[in-house]
């Protein structure tokens, strides 16, 4: 097994060399990528076959009893929320990848800078430690800029970037060695297997999605204090206005769910980044399981939307009508 160092200026096109790896192997290798962008409210303690308190950092909340709650922390869709901070939140997919990997052999496995931003050099042997361990079944990529002293000791070979638009690359000091090849030769490696646990995907769903995400219950929450307000403004409201009651009500309903749905975009991509982090087990089942929660959001807030408008409106009291 190799471990294979990729370096470079800023600019040199590192990035999209890992890139290019990543593609060239179908999307079958482990990718941690810089500043990896994950669901910030999943709560640390539920990622399930994880051991959390393997992190060098953990015994920090372990003493002060949010061991328990604390969760990844970030910014997803423009909101913030508390948690890890970004070096830690790296520290905890690296370490997830670790453990995963473990009982495997012959992955690839991708590293783009994961250690360069916000990451405390107290924590650099622990890192040497879990690159060591992992070299020694696993093929590695891994892009660093900073630590190479270190890290430089663990590489069986150092790729050199020097620009943007890399036609040749300096392998291990052999200079002007065609690029796609080398991206082809490092791009050999398995792909991890999941073990088939329906009830876990289904159990981190629900503290994720459901118990740990605020925004759903801020849905309820709106709806249910613009509907009061409706009600309070409008109850004497004269027949010949009934269109425009139906009109304010579908308002009240789509502003209270769009910020959920547009939020969808960012969800997306997390949901990609953290199955290449081995987080997920599987994109299709995990976006299945949100179309299915998106589809209650709505009945229920159209449940309260046609029961708002029967207050006013007697004739459209049907089910034909909700």
């Amino acid at each position: 097994m190799t471990l294979t160092l990729i370096v470079g200026r800023e600019g040199s096109g590192k990035t999209t060399f890992v890139n290019d790896v990543y593609m060239l192997a179908n999307r079958k290798c482990t990718y941690l990528r810089q500043k990896p962008v994950v669901r910030p409210y999943i709560p640390v303690s539920k990622i399930p076959n994880f051991d959390p308190s393997q992190l060098p950092f953990w015994k920090i909340y372990e003493e002060n009893g949010t061991a328990g709650t604390v969760k990844l922390g970030g910014t997803l869709a423009g909101k913030v929320t508390e948690g890890l901070t970004e070096g830690q939140r790296s520290l905890v997919l690296f370490e997830l990848i670790c453990q995963r990997a473990k009982d495997c052999s012959d992955l690839l496995i991708a590293l783009d800078e994961p250690f360069a931003f916000g990451v405390h050099e107290e924590f650099v042997p622990y890192i040497i430690d879990r690159l060591s361990q992992l070299s020694r079944n696993h093929n590695i990529i891994l892009v660093m800029n900073d630590r190479l002293g270190e890290v430089k000791s663990l590489a069986n070979n150092t790729i050199t970037l020097s620009d943007a638009c890399n036609r040749f690359v300096r392998v291990n000091g052999q200079e002007q060695v065609d690029c796609e090849k080398i991206i082809h030769a490092v791009s050999m490696g398995g792909s991890y297997t999941f073990s088939k646990s329906t009830s876990a995907l289904l159990k981190l769903f629900f503290n994720a999605e459901v118990k740990s995400n605020q925004s759903i219950w801020k849905i309820f929450f709106f709806a249910s204090l613009f509907f009061s307000l409706f009600i309070l403004g409008l109850w004497n409201t004269d027949e010949e206005n009934d269109p425009m009651l139906l009109v304010t009500a579908g308002l009240i309903s789509y502003i209270c769910v769009v910020p959920y749905l547009l939020s969808l975009v960012e969800w997306r991509n997390a949901i990609q980044q953290e199955t290449d982090a081995l987080l997920q087990d599987s994109q299709g089942k995990i976006k299945i399981l949100k179309l299915v929660l998106i589809l209650v959001i709505a009945v229920i807030v159209s449940l309260m939307e046609f029961g708002v408008l029967n207050a006013f409106i007697d004739h459209l009291s049907g089910v034909k009508f909700w």
